[in-house]
């Protein structure tokens, strides 16, 4: 199993901080009454399907390029969700990464975050995922959460053949001014 320079308690936490950093503006989001946005499940799934080539089917234009991280935009869109971004790192793993929302209103964040995980226990739930609260990562906000979803084989063993997906609400900064809700599709390389 490779995890990568970061290690599996840092993952998310990376995660966050290379959305953080990305080269990109800031969409508006969608509202919180329309989360999630009709076709999310479809896209997320799409994404899912592109994890064995590496993203390179959904790979746009190279936004950035550093010693160990290059950025590229997605063309493939999350719907309702700011510019996507697909992260080589290290040479050893490719990620999909997007922010789904973000708000100086805690609450409303929190509650995003819970549409948007239900939404992913429902779509993938059915191709075999199981979802677990994890809570060993570190947190800009207190109370930030974090939820991964793993498929399962017959025999209950993780599998490695499928992404691994992890959504994330925390804030951007400490102290807190703003608070978000990431997805991350981690590439195969993170099994």
């Amino acid at each position: 199993m490779i995890i990568g320079v970061f290690g599996l308690a840092h993952l998310d936490e990376a995660v966050a901080q290379t959305i953080k950093k990305a080269p990109r503006k800031e969409a508006a989001i969608t509202k919180p009454d329309l989360i999630p946005s009709p076709g999310f499940c479809n896209a997320v799934n799409a994404v899912m399907r592109d994890a064995p080539n590496k993203y390179k089917n959904i790979s746009g234009k190279q936004i950035s390029a550093a010693f160990d991280q290059v950025l590229w935009q997605s063309k493939l869109r999350i719907p309702g969700a700011d510019t996507p971004i697909i992260e080589f790192g290290a040479g050893l793993w490719t990620d999909f990464l997007c922010r789904l929302y973000i708000s100086a209103d805690r609450a409303a964040a929190f509650d995003i975050y819970g549409k948007y995980k239900d939404a992913l226990t429902s779509c993938l739930t059915q191709r075999g995922y199981m979802g677990e609260e994890s809570d060993q990562h570190r947190f800009w906000t207190v109370g930030g959460r974090s939820y991964r979803f793993r498929a399962i084989t017959d025999d209950y063993a993780w599998d490695t053949s499928v992404p691994i997906i992890t959504i994330r609400y925390d804030s951007t900064d400490y102290p807190p001014k703003k608070y978000y809700v990431d997805l991350a599709i981690w590439g195969l390389e993170r099994n």
